[in-house]
């Protein structure tokens, strides 16, 4: 394919009677396949044909236009009526000259006439809409022609024939990681008192339970319409549809994943998209473009599954630091600023001569996500005394990965990626909240408290006079710079 095209379906166009068809003639068979490799291929290939069979393929792309707003079927027919007539118009004319075509000219010009007066009918209805649609959809279509925000240009047309130079800088190579000599055991740290609380199991889950179709259906339900896929091109509602109504061809390949302790290779090749940060940003700079990496649907499902159990293990084995804000169900950046503010009142309470100085210092990591070494992410797991299970499978999903960048030239390349937590899944904003966790567990002086949002980092200290402050704060600072290079971090200067 060429560069700006993405292949696809045109999801509006679903036949469902088609699709009911299709998977009335049974699903794939996953247990055949030499590999779980394969069994994914095998599963891909069954979901390409399915969509074959009820949407047909369309192309996103520059030579794609978009209607207008006024735009309706009425008109559509006009212009089709006017063209038809015009043409037969020109013919007899050629034929028997100027002369001899009144009637196809009379023809053509009332019917030019009524295109015309339907368009203009249709600008000022559509017009009075958009206008009477401003207090009830300020962020709509009539923000976006203001704001020159519809029809733009697509992103990634600024890093077009430097993407590989840009994708090398984002995603810095770490050592390969031969996981069969990390050790597997736990080695759960005592700051987290509930791991070994009463009732609770350091090993549970060494048995790998199932995946169930309640989870299945579950994580399916989560899914959004209308996202960005991934190198497959299969939509979500796709997904949906199948998952709902064939649950098990997912859970058999997915239980097959966990048994055997494998992340198929598919499902971690990422579709590498370069989105510029914004016009403050140089152009030049590789640090100014964001990645977003697009996976297939068909894994982030699994992810889901993992996630959810993941999840269920960190809760029940004390939780993650409360001073995170980011990538966390129920908080917000507002929540952060609002733990800011309040210890910034509290520091202001009282009478005058009871209150005291309060510092706020940001820090910001260069390139966090991309950096985060697996070796360190995979120690912050086992730190928690993750199942046996959920750390090979992990281990695996972080292994192997790839992104496939698409050069000015049509082609694509693709580029392993050796460490970061993989952006654009779902595992991916957890996995850095469990390795950011200790930094937020720091031992600090008294005073001192640190806030997290995703990668980024505050400062609190509150103390009676400047030199309190210094003597705080520094210490603290020197703290977190040090563990940020033991652990293949650096902040940004």
């Amino acid at each position: 394919m060429g560069r700006g095209v993405h292949l696809g379906w045109a999801t509006r166009k679903l036949d469902h009677a088609a699709l009911s068809r299709k998977l009335d003639e049974g699903p794939p068979v996953l247990e055949e396949p030499a590999s779980v490799d394969d069994a994914a291929e095998v599963l891909n290939n069954y979901l390409v044909n399915a969509c074959d069979s009820c949407m047909p393929r369309r192309v996103y792309g520059a030579h794609k236009r978009k209607a207008v707003h006024w735009w309706n079927h009425e008109i559509a027919d006009l212009r089709a009526k006017c063209i038809r007539n015009r043409r037969i118009y020109l013919r007899v004319v050629k034929r028997q000259g100027p002369d001899g075509s009144t009637a196809e000219r009379i023809a053509f010009r009332d019917a030019r006439k009524a295109l015309r007066v339907s368009i203009r009918k249709s600008q000022k209805l559509s017009w009075a809409t958009l206008c009477a649609s401003v207090d009830n959809d300020p962020w709509g279509v009539p923000y976006r022609i203001v704001s020159g925000r519809l029809g733009r240009q697509p992103p990634g047309l600024a890093a077009i024939g430097r993407e590989k130079e840009i994708a090398d800088h984002l995603f810095p190579t770490m050592p390969i990681i031969n996981w069969q000599r990390v050790p597997m055991d736990s080695q759960v740290d005592p700051n987290f008192p509930n791991t070994t609380a009463e009732g609770y199991n350091l090993n549970h889950g060494n048995e790998c339970p199932p995946i169930t179709t309640e989870e299945a259906r579950l994580t399916v339900s989560r899914l959004s319409r209308g996202k960005a896929t991934g190198l497959d091109g299969i939509p979500n509602e796709m997904l949906s549809l199948i998952a709902n109504r064939s649950p098990d061809i997912f859970v058999k390949m997915y239980n097959r994943c966990l048994s055997e302790s494998v992340f198929p290779v598919r499902w971690k090749r990422a579709r590498l998209l370069l989105l510029h940060k914004g016009p403050d940003k140089p152009v030049s700079n590789p640090s100014s473009f964001r990645p977003l990496c697009m996976l297939d649907t068909t894994g982030k499902l699994f992810e889901r599954i993992l996630l959810l159990r993941l999840n269920d293990h960190l809760e029940r084995a004390g939780g993650l630091s409360t001073n995170q804000f980011g990538f966390r169900r129920g908080c917000s950046t507002e929540d952060a600023i609002n733990k800011v503010l309040d210890l910034a009142k509290w520091a202001n309470h009282g009478p005058s001569r009871n209150q005291e100085l309060c510092v706020l210092v940001a820090l910001d990591v260069q390139n966090a996500f991309n950096s985060a070494p697996w070796k360190h992410v995979d120690e912050a797991l086992r730190r928690r005394g993750v199942p046996r299970y959920l750390l090979k499978i992990l281990r695996s999903y972080m292994e192997d990965r790839t992104i496939t960048i698409r050069t000015s030239d049509g082609n694509s390349i693709d580029r392993p990626v050796t460490g970061g937590v993989p952006q654009g899944s779902v595992l991916g904003p957890t996995l850095w909240n469990v390795f950011y966790d200790d930094i937020l567990r720091m031992d600090v002086p008294e005073g001192v408290q640190l806030v997290g949002f995703a990668d980024d980092l505050a400062l609190l200290a509150v103390g009676e006079t400047s030199d309190t402050l210094e003597e705080v704060v520094n210490p603290t600072l020197d703290a977190i710079d040090g563990w940020m290079g033991a652990h293949g971090l650096q902040l940004a200067r």
